[in-house]
């Protein structure tokens, strides 16, 4: 497989002037997933999957289980039963996945900084959903800040979910108070992407009450995710409370903005705003608890 960039990712690349480095990390794209990818995917207990609903809207949603809870039966796929998963109730993954779609995945280990992505298409059936891999490659460590887990050994409530479109005094100290969150976005032709965003807590800013300023730090210069938003505004975000054991999902529309004369604050030229359109909160949506052990030496 030969990846080539989309038009969108081609336009952030040439604005940014980082053309040369997104050709050179092109060549760590390929179409299975290579030996140390099964190697981790196969360790890990947490992954944050992007979705469409039937509307377009993109929902970013957090699955968690025991290490091994994804399978991979060949390079070219792997397997969830959702059975295996903890927690998933009042998830709107589980009405996105049953007509079969495309699937952004990431997975990520927080307490050594790894991510290993995957972009695909997927296929609900008797309760397992397969993933056929489209792209798949590790990410950098940049903007990761490290925690440790544990499990909560204590019978742990049910979870309870809230949703609405009017912004909550919660949620707007819940966003400013952040130093992580994932973000999903999708490609004119289809393709379904979710990455993570890290900073120091407070990097991203409330702009009015239902919009979000974002800057997009320098990273592997692809520009999956701002090249996705050129072709197609539509976005969804999530935070995790990582002491709290809840997630906050939203979802709604982004623009990139590029301002090639001055950096800001935020040390990049490169920004989003994204509206909000809807939202859910998930109370008690997982049985782990992250300790922040050290922010990322990369944050400005």
């Amino acid at each position: 497989m030969q990846p080539v960039y989309h038009a969108g990712e081609l336009k952030v690349q040439e604005l940014s002037g980082q053309t040369q480095m997104a050709m050179m990390n092109q060549r760590i794209i390929m179409d299975e997933i290579n030996p140390w990818g099964q190697r981790f995917i196969g360790q890990q207990e947490i992954v944050f999957v992007s979705t469409t609903n039937e509307n377009g809207q993109i929902w970013v949603s957090m699955l968690t289980g025991e290490a091994g809870f994804v399978s991979i039966p060949n390079a070219k796929s792997l397997q969830i039963e959702l059975n295996q998963i903890e927690r998933l109730a009042d998830d709107i993954f589980l009405n996105n996945i049953q007509s079969g779609s495309e699937i952004g995945m990431l997975f990520i280990e927080l307490s050594t900084r790894k991510r290993f992505r995957i972009n695909g298409v997927s296929k609900f059936e008797e309760g397992v959903l397969t993933v056929e891999v489209r792209e798949s490659y590790p990410n950098c460590t940049k903007y990761i800040q490290k925690r440790s887990n544990s499990p909560i050994l204590l019978n742990a409530s049910e979870p309870v979910m809230k949703q609405g479109g009017e912004t909550m005094e919660e949620i707007r100290d819940w966003v400013s108070r952040a130093d992580t969150f994932f973000v999903g976005s999708q490609a004119k032709n289809g393709g379904l992407d979710v990455s993570h965003r890290g900073g120091q807590a407070g990097f991203v800013e409330w702009i009015g009450s239902k919009s979000l300023k974002i800057p997009d730090y320098k990273g592997n210069g692809m520009f999956n995710t701002l090249g996705n938003l050129m072709e197609n505004p539509n976005a969804g975000l999530l935070f995790v409370d990582f002491a709290e054991r809840r997630i906050l999902q939203l979802t709604g529309r982004a623009e990139v903005i590029v301002d090639e004369q001055q950096k800001d604050a935020k040390h990049t030229n490169l920004h989003w705003v994204f509206d909000i359109e809807e939202w859910r909160i998930i109370e008690n949506h997982h049985d782990m608890v992250w300790n922040l052990e050290e922010y990322s030496p990369f944050n400005p």
